[in-house]
This record gives C-alpha cells, structure tokens and sequence, in this order.
C-alpha cells in the first residue's frame, strides 16, 4: 500500500507536468490575486470548497477552521485571531464581493460541542473554548426541537451555526460598512457529503434551499 505522503509527492509531480501546459495562466497568478470570493469554511478533509465549485487557483481566498465558524470581533488580542484576520485581509486589502460561509452536514466539531453538553466529552485544550461561539446554535436547536433525535438535531445545530457566523460576520466594521454600501454580499452554504449536494441560505424565508 501506498505511504500517504508519497501519493502527495506523486501528486504533485503530476500538477507540475499538467501545469507546465498553462505557463501564461501561472505566469500571470504569480503577479499577483484578485479574488472576487472570500470562503470561511470548516477544514473538514471531505469538505474542498475549490473543488465542490470548481473553482481555479486565484477565484477563491479560502480560510479553514474547525466547524467553519466565524468569531465575533474581538479587538481584545488576547489570543490570536486567524480567522478575523484573514476577513479582515479579504475585506480591507482583497476587496472581495462575495463571502461564502460553508458549513457540512455530520460535523465533528458541531459532534464534538452536543457531546461536551451531553457530558460525554473529554476535555480538549482548544476545540472546546473555539466551539463556544457555536453554543447559541446548539441552544436554539435544543429549545425550539427538544424531542428530535440526535442525528437530526445535529443538523438543526449545524444550520442554526451557520446563522451565528452570518451575525458574528456583520459583527465586523469592515464587512458591515462593505455590505450597507452594497460592495459585498454574504452567502452562507451547507454541502452534504453523503448526497455531494450544496444548499444555499435563503434568509427572507430562513431555509436552505437545495442548489440545482
């Protein structure tokens, strides 16, 4: 069986051979980005929003983090905020039009904060304090769907997650000043493994309506 990072080796050798046919399109990437799309997504491994999209090198800047949450403004600095910064750079320098926030169905992190409620959680170092911005999700799901099972109430907390990113996005006076002045438009995404299906956040009508 193939070792796991030699398949990536080989796989890069192969982007390079295949690469070497479009020289002017990365020749013309290496002076520079202009991405339309900033995308905050979960770093699930099943979960490549370039791919789900089909999207080339240079269309999306994409940050990952655990549940692909977005964390209120915090200017405190008394942690480090790669996720702010990273809205902060696509909004101020990027100027992007469009944040996409994708989150996934049969998340570990969305698991991982249930679990911690339900006290069967072993304590984590950072996955806890990180999956606190989502404990409204979970609370919302909990109170308005109490006798659902748990697979489903999983799915209403990954949504209603999607929702807190949303508020917690505007929470920023960059991409609130860029969305008032109708520059930047904010999207949020739920993509299912299982079905390799994307829905999209329709927030007149509060419900994910499957893209077609």
């Amino acid at each position: 069986m193939e070792d796991a990072f030699t398949k990536l080796l080989k796989g890069y050798r192969s982007f390079r051979e295949n690469s070497a046919l479009r020289k002017e399109f990365f020749h013309d990437l290496h002076l520079g980005q202009n991405p339309q799309t900033l995308v905050i997504s979960c770093c699930d491994s099943r979960v490549v929003p370039n791919i789900i999209m089909q999207a080339e090198p240079g269309e999306m800047f994409i940050t990952r983090n655990i549940a692909g949450l977005v964390p209120p403004y915090d200017t405190s600095h008394t942690s480090y905020h790669a996720t702010s910064a990273a809205i902060e750079y696509a909004v101020l320098h990027l100027k992007v039009k469009h944040i996409i926030i994708m989150g996934h169905k049969g998340c570990g992190g969305i698991a991982a904060l249930i679990e911690r409620q339900n006290k069967e959680h072993s304590h984590t170092d950072f996955i806890d304090k990180w999956m606190e911005i989502a404990k409204p999700a979970l609370a919302a799901a909990e109170s308005s769907y109490k006798n659902l099972p748990s697979e489903q109430k999983a799915e209403l907390c990954e949504r209603e997650a999607l929702k807190i990113s949303i508020k917690n996005l505007l929470t920023f006076p960059c991409v609130a000043q860029a969305a008032a002045e109708k520059k930047l438009q904010i999207h949020a995404m739920m993509f299912d493994i299982k079905e390799f299906s994307l829905s999209l956040y329709d927030p007149a009508k509060d419900v994910f309506e499957l893209i077609k």
